[in-house]
């Protein structure tokens, strides 16, 4: 019978899953930065292929500083890694944000996750900007 105990269990778990990811959309805000967050990211993702499909060399400067020039040229496919890493911190505060779930401030937990996930997207395209206006203005 270990078949049915771990039968039960993962129903048991995506029961509490459900519960959670319920709890997370039915506060207002946590919608907003959701949805926010997923615009965000989507832009984030055009932004990094316009710099792809333009690019028309093999290098790509990453990082310019008005005193010494610029200081980070690499390969372009490296530009992807970027906005991964911003979905994999979105993606990690949704999953503290559902482990908090039943935590009685989960309210504010929710607010300082997905607010600072929110944050650090804004601040990739914000970089990705910068990369664009460096390579091709």
């Amino acid at each position: 019978m270990p078949y049915f105990n771990f039968y039960a269990g993962a129903y048991e778990f995506f029961g509490h899953l459900d519960l959670a990811f319920k709890s997370l959309w039915r506060y207002l805000p946590n919608r907003y930065y959701l949805i926010i967050s997923f615009v965000l990211q989507v832009l984030a993702w055009i932004q990094v292929f316009s710099i792809k499909n333009n690019l028309s060399g093999e290098l790509l400067v990453l990082r310019y500083k008005i005193d010494f020039g610029a200081n980070l040229v690499g390969n372009p496919n490296l530009i992807f890694i970027y906005p991964l890493f911003s979905l994999l911190i979105i993606l990690f505060n949704i999953l503290l944000v559902l482990i908090l779930s039943r935590h009685k401030n989960f309210r504010l937990f929710s607010q300082l996750l997905l607010g600072g996930a929110l944050a650090f997207t804004i601040l990739t395209i914000l970089y990705l900007l910068s990369v664009y206006l460096v390579n091709f203005r």
